[in-house]
């Protein structure tokens, strides 16, 4: 589970939904208190599966959500309401571009994603790097350059 509950407000209602005293805790932004009261919530978390938890904080204030896979983000009811996935040309459902705007809203790019360090070498080169430098920087691990296909 994910849990964002900075302000006092949405603490209590994650100490109310964890069924938690908050008497029982040191104060809530006591950085020195942290490591018991990380151990005290794993060890509340783990008492309940994912699915119990969320029927605990569905509908409350807690800032608490489950942590989803990609496929089930993609299936998650809010995020189809919102059509914050699509699928692309090679049936994959991927996130659309963020944040939306209303006025300049982006189109998402239907074909298939970049691999991972497809276009490294000419943004490099486009940034003023020799060819020398970007070579030393893929052989050193720096980055990831994938070497163009030659047919």
């Amino acid at each position: 589970m994910a849990v964002g509950s900075i302000e006092g407000q949405f603490y209590r209602e994650l100490l109310r939904g964890l069924e938690i005293d908050p008497d029982s805790l040191p104060t809530q932004l006591s950085l020195d208190d942290w490591p018991q009261v990380k151990e005290t919530f794993a060890r509340k978390f783990a008492s309940r599966t994912r699915q119990e938890w969320c029927k605990v904080f569905d509908g409350t204030d807690a800032c608490v959500t489950p942590v989803l896979s990609m496929e089930e983000a993609a299936q998650n009811p809010h995020n189809r309401a919102l059509g914050t996935y699509f699928t692309d040309d090679e049936g994959e459902s991927i996130p659309g571009p963020a944040p939306v705007l209303s006025r300049s809203a982006a189109d998402p790019a239907r074909g298939s994603q970049p691999l991972i360090g497809e276009h490294t070498t000419d943004v490099l080169l486009n940034a003023g790097f020799s060819q020398q430098e970007v070579d030393a920087l893929a052989q050193d691990g720096a980055v990831m350059a994938r070497d163009k296909s030659k047919l």
